[in-house]
């Protein structure tokens, strides 16, 4: 047996380990005292309107209700979703997520609005797009505060991600352990173990009562991922992984279809295909043809 090998089996190996991580959550920027104690804080005195917490996210205040009543798309990546979809919601209200913007050069459709809120997606789309990140939407985009170097042309929205995000990858783990809802933007985005289920919170803040999900599809075993290559750096999944990945967002998406029912929110699921059916399932043609 080589040295290394016996020195990872010993003990005094598996508590120093054990110190390790336990030291890496506490001080991460996913963990125990920014998620737990300082986010909570924070969007207590950001409700109160306390300036030095407030002022950078007056933004979210002034959007609040802007759509009352209307209706909006959330446009995902999966592999169903056409760019001849998206052309059909030009006058829509509309929030694309993550290497959307991988599409602007077939097409001269731009959403309303754009959020990328995984740190490595973010930094992926910071280093990989040409243009000015504002032009990424006709009105805002949106990025996760957990990062140090702010952009010009970004709104930045307070994030929280709870313990679970430490064992995505724990096949035993219950997947709707700590999950956290907050109606008020304001007070902060609680992740739900993806980008839609943010979208979503977002597009309630925007006063939206009925939301419809394109591309969603839920499935990364297939060959196909995306419906457009996402880039080098995008993470690929292996077969348990991307097993886990799925159990962990359905669980996402059971929870926020329970919180939004009880808030009288109407959401449907337009995607073809998938392995969505946590809400009604609705045919995209029809909704925006019979508008």
């Amino acid at each position: 047996m080589e040295i290394k090998e016996i020195v990872k089996s010993s003990p005094f190996y598996s508590l120093l380990r054990s110190f390790k991580n336990g030291f890496v959550y506490l001080f991460s920027p996913f963990g125990y005292i920014r998620n737990y104690i300082l986010f909570p804080i924070a969007g207590t005195l950001r409700k109160i309107k306390f300036k030095p917490f407030y002022n950078q996210y007056k933004f979210i205040d002034e959007m609040r209700g802007i759509h009352k009543g209307k209706r909006c798309f959330i446009i995902a990546t999966g592999p169903s979703l056409k760019v001849e979809d998206v052309e059909c919601l030009s006058n829509e209200i509309t929030i694309a997520l993550n290497s959307f913007y991988r599409i602007y050069d077939k097409t001269e459709f731009r959403p309303t609005y754009y959020a990328c809120l995984d740190p490595d997606v973010q930094k992926n789309l910071i280093d990989n797009y040409n243009g000015e990140l504002k032009s990424l939407a006709k009105n805002m985009v949106f990025m996760n505060s957990i990062v140090n170097e702010r952009k010009a042309g970004v709104n930045y929205l307070p994030y929280c991600y709870q313990n679970h995000w430490f064992k995505v990858f724990a096949p035993n783990f219950d997947y709707s352990k700590n999950l956290r809802y907050t109606e008020d933007l304001l007070f902060g985005c609680y992740d739900k173990y993806t980008i839609t289920t943010a979208a979503i919170d977002i597009a309630i803040h925007l006063g939206c009562k009925e939301i419809y999900l394109i591309g969603v599809d839920c499935n990364y075993s297939g060959q196909k991922n995306y419906f457009i290559d996402p880039g080098k750096n995008a993470f690929k999944h292996d077969e348990i992984q991307a097993f886990l990945v799925q159990k962990a967002m359905m669980a996402g998406y059971k929870f926020l279809e329970e919180e939004t029912k009880k808030r009288g929110i109407k959401i449907y699921n337009a995607t073809r295909g998938g392995m969505l059916e946590e809400f009604e399932r609705v045919c995209f043609e029809n909704i925006t043809l019979n508008r």
